[in-house]
């Protein structure tokens, strides 16, 4: 009660400050103060940002599932695709379509029609398929259907016509960490040559020490 009271008054004197507002979303969720918890989410997709939107889809999930209102999710859909409707610039209102259909997918999944989230999200890959953020959107949904070896999949088939890109580089630690196995901390210290090779030095910095909490969190503090 204290954190969501303290969260509330952040809110009163910045009303957009998203981490705020899902901060205090989880704080009633904990509670177990579901309908408060809609309704701060709610308020919150006035915004209609990703993280509004990611901040509604959590509230749905972490309600018993007899209590799940994905129409809620639906109609903040409706409300960012009319405001794009409104977008005169071509481009840009293609982009932001398409970013819709990530939306959708991301329901779809959640109410259990991965055949229809997975032809969306290959749709918008297809739309952008030299837009690295498409192709990790692809490599996590088949990571959550059919399991990190087909996310590495995706990657392999990223990388091959777009090349090497620290995104796929990164989604690759994750998935091995993910893994936590001897076989996951062999690939990991083996990535190290590869990030050396195919990376310049100042993505080497970051990429090596992705590398180094990965190994960590695995338990290898010799390396």
């Amino acid at each position: 009660e204290a954190r969501a009271e303290l969260l509330g008054k952040v809110l009163a004197d910045d009303p957009q400050n998203e981490l705020a507002r899902r901060r205090r979303v989880g704080a009633h969720m904990q509670n177990e103060q579901y309908d408060i918890a809609n309704q701060e989410a709610d308020d919150g997709t006035a915004s209609m940002t990703p993280v509004a939107f990611q901040t509604m889809i959590g509230v749905q999930l972490g309600l018993p599932e007899g209590q799940r209102d994905w129409s809620r999710a639906y109609d903040y859909i409706a409300a960012i695709r009319k405001q794009t409707e409104e977008i005169e610039d071509e481009e840009i209102r293609a982009r932001k379509e398409t970013n819709i259909k990530l939306y959708e997918a991301e329901i779809k999944f959640h109410e259990g029609h991965t055949e229809e989230a997975e032809k969306l999200i290959v749709e918008a890959r297809d739309a952008y398929p030299d837009d690295t953020s498409m192709w990790v959107a692809l490599a996590k949904f088949r990571q959550r259907t059919d399991g990190i070896e087909a996310m590495f999949a995706v990657l392999d088939e990223a990388e091959e016509k777009l090349g090497p890109k620290m995104f796929f580089f990164q989604k690759r630690i994750h998935g091995y960490q993910a893994m936590n196995s001897d076989d996951a901390e062999s690939q990991l210290l083996a990535m190290e040559a590869e990030a050396r090779e195919k990376y310049p030095e100042d993505m080497q910095v970051v990429l090596l020490a992705n590398l180094a909490e990965a190994l960590l969190s695995l338990g290898n503090y010799d390396e």
